[in-house]
């Protein structure tokens, strides 16, 4: 991941917005893999979450995510719907074949650029959250949204 890029592309868009990240929750010992075919999407998403101490590993690869996750399995998924040679759906389906430990569950977010955020919320109140993911957010994605969207999935379920 090229960190010093997507620094710098995570200022403007503060400097533009006015956000800060001051009040997100650490993601502190969180794995978080990254998949998307997109490198700029890998690297700014890599930055800010790596900026909230979590460990995260990003890839283009689908076969390459699995390949990963094989050896340092993810506590979330966070992927594109449309990568090249295999669906979101179809690499959250293998990964959580993956899973060794049957008390966790891999949570994964999905990220498109087919669905403007309305469509999102829509999914998740019908059948598609059977598919698996659990949240689903719209390309471009707010960063910082999509930290709050992290902390929140990784909070333990009471």
């Amino acid at each position: 991941m090229d960190l010093g890029h997507a620094g710098l592309l995570v200022e403007e868009r503060q400097d533009n917005c006015g956000n800060s990240d001051d009040n997100l929750s650490s993601l502190r010992g969180l794995r978080i893999l990254i998949v998307d075919g997109d490198v700029d999407t890998l690297d700014i998403f890599g930055f800010v979450l790596q900026e909230k101490e979590a460990e995260v590993f990003g890839t283009t690869s689908a076969a390459e995510a699995t390949a990963k996750a094989s050896t340092w399995y993810p506590d979330i998924l966070i992927c594109n719907i449309s990568l090249p040679g295999q669906d979101g759906y179809a690499l959250l389906h293998e990964l959580r074949g993956l899973q060794t430990n049957s008390s966790r569950n891999l949570t994964a977010i999905a990220v498109t650029t087919l669905l403007r955020h309305q469509d999102c919320l829509k999914l998740l109140s019908h059948s598609f959250q059977s598919k698996g993911f659990q949240k689903y957010l719209p390309k471009p994605t707010d960063v910082y949204e999509l930290v709050t969207v992290v902390a929140e999935l990784a909070k333990p379920q009471t």
